[in-house]
């Protein structure tokens, strides 16, 4: 489909991001999800030390939730 403004042809694209959020040109979330898959491992690898270190159990389970909690929004 060809969309012209002001005598010009606009560029089509595959993909652009918008609001956080990618938006594809079939209008599927598949890379969305592993978007957000590879942003929530890198948050957690970022507190790794956290949880190989010498914590108790509760307070690993404590920090684990917390990065959960924060990370989850970002599926909303």
């Amino acid at each position: 489909m060809r969309i012209m403004v002001n005598g010009k042809e606009l560029e089509s694209i595959a993909q652009f991001c918008y609001l956080g959020s990618m938006v594809t040109k079939d209008c599927r979330s598949k890379c969305e999800v592993r978007r957000h898959i590879a942003l929530a491992k890198e948050a957690f690898n970022k507190k790794k030390d956290l949880m190989c270190g010498s914590l108790s159990l509760q307070m690993k389970k404590m920090h684990s939730q917390s990065i959960c909690m924060e990370y989850c929004t970002v599926w909303k």
